[in-house]
């Protein structure tokens, strides 16, 4: 199969999300008892259209040798199965039509409906991981040479921080469809195995740097004071605590080591628990003083708290949406006040940082393409290096001026690997239709995502 059968079935489904969005507006028209389970369901046609529409354009341009095989049968069977769920939709909505259809929707229609609804988010989750891996094989067809990508495969799946992550997101996704009543076995099956497809892609075991490996073992060394090859819980605990992370997280991550629930930890298991002790802990020395001195530039009054209108204005910098940063608000304000004190300014920008508007394979594939760009391996590429690939895009000059601003945060005229990543999520963003304006620059040199 080469890639235009991909493109060509997401055109077909396009249509058939088009013919139901239309039957479900008409429905609920027609019906005034169904307008909230069905606004559900046209959020999530229109949420599934706009990935199959970057889906149809990615797999439009992409050579069709860089997609494995096994991604693409696995794309193409989601496809199906969304197919086949949102035709169900439509054909339950038909059941109801006439005078009955009141009746017929508040006794079984709505939960057959609501049923079908949580199997096409699980489909359209599996869709959008899809996605995120055509992008990231995209971005690596920028220099059409298999040595350089094959070697920059090897390279992001060394990635300890972001490799994690993707699995934990599919293991999560695992866990919806796993939820979802109205999936029969046979569909279980199929969206399992297109999982477990992009989970074999994906899937690493991390390196611990051997420097580091040494400095763990020097330290097990000295906690193991009887020389027995191991340390209990209640030596390695109050030197965990020293990191400072939350007990919950120093949970989560002697859960992770400690595989047999022993209550002990071997030597390698101890160097892998600090190795994501260390992940986990760094630089919070750091951003606690960065934190600080973004709330002393935010406080205009020096009066110790600073309000919605001069906080939300900079966190929309972080290009989170307003639902989003509402709700952090939300969070960080204890007590419903109104204004954010020092420390509930730094747990708010915490949880913007958590909240990373670029997913985490969309991420890889940008830092791939600016691995690619970076021909001198200096860690930055310049304005001359990045304008014709961004002029590729077909924005206008003040538009890409904009987000140029906004992604050199020093104002250097160069960007960092994280700072391109940043750039190129803003020129997706404005290359969509009715693309929310670009936020203002109320503070330079303000990285929300970076170390």
């Amino acid at each position: 199969m080469d890639p235009l059968t991909i493109t060509t079935s997401t055109l077909a489904l396009l249509g058939v999300v088009a013919k139901t969005t239309t039957a479900v507006a008409t429905f609920s028209r027609s019906c005034r008892d169904a307008r909230s389970d069905l606004s559900a369901v046209t959020g999530e046609l229109s949420q599934l259209q706009l990935v199959l529409e970057l889906l149809r354009d990615d797999t439009a341009a992409i050579n069709d040798q860089l997609i494995p095989e096994d991604v693409k049968n696995r794309t193409l069977s989601t496809i199906q199965s969304c197919s086949e769920v949102i035709n169900k939709i439509n054909i339950t909505l038909q059941k109801c039509e006439g005078q009955l259809g009141k009746f017929k929707w508040a006794t079984y229609t709505k939960a057959e409906v609501n049923g079908l609804r949580e199997s096409l988010r699980a489909h359209r989750d599996t869709l959008n991981m899809a996605l995120e891996v055509v992008a990231l094989l995209y971005s690596k067809a920028i220099k059409d040479d298999t040595t350089d990508i094959r070697k920059n495969v090897n390279e992001i799946a060394q990635d300890t921080v972001k490799i994690p992550e993707i699995l934990e997101e599919l293991q999560e996704l695992r866990a919806t469809v796993a939820a979802i009543p109205s999936v029969t076995r046979t569909q279980r099956s199929v969206m399992e195995q297109n999982l477990q497809s992009l989970e074999d892609f994906a899937e690493t075991k991390p390196a611990i740097p051997p420097s580091n490996k040494a400095v763990y073992y020097q330290l097990f060394d000295k906690l193991d004071r009887q020389g027995i090859g191991i340390i209990t819980g209640e030596e390695a605990v109050p030197f965990f605590t020293r990191s400072e992370l939350p007990p919950r997280t120093l949970g989560e991550i002697w859960h992770e080591v400690d595989e047999d629930n022993r209550g002990y930890l071997t030597k390698d298991a101890f160097t892998s628990a600090m190795h994501l002790i260390d992940q986990k802990s760094a630089f919070v020395d750091a951003e606690r003083a960065r934190y600080d001195r973004l709330f002393d530039q935010l406080d205009k009054d020096r009066n110790g708290v600073i309000t919605g209108e001069e906080a939300v204005p900079f966190f929309e910098q972080s290009l989170l949406s307003h639902d989003k940063l509402g709700r952090i608000w939300e969070q960080a304000d204890r007590g419903e006040k109104g204004f954010l004190t020092r420390v509930e300014f730094a747990l708010a920008m915490r949880l913007i940082k958590q909240k990373d508007p670029i997913s985490r394979l969309q991420r890889m594939a940008d830092e791939s393409a600016f691995e690619l760009l970076d021909t001198g391996n200096r860690g930055f590429v310049t304005g001359e290096e990045a304008v014709l690939f961004f002029n590729s895009y077909n924005l206008d000059e003040d538009t890409l001026a904009h987000i140029w601003d906004l992604a050199d945060v020093q104002f250097r005229g160069r960007l960092t690997k994280n700072e391109f990543a940043m750039a190129m999520h803003l020129i997706r963003q404005q290359g969509r239709p009715n693309a929310d304006p670009l936020p203002k620059i109320i503070i330079s040199g303000v990285d929300f995502y970076g170390s």
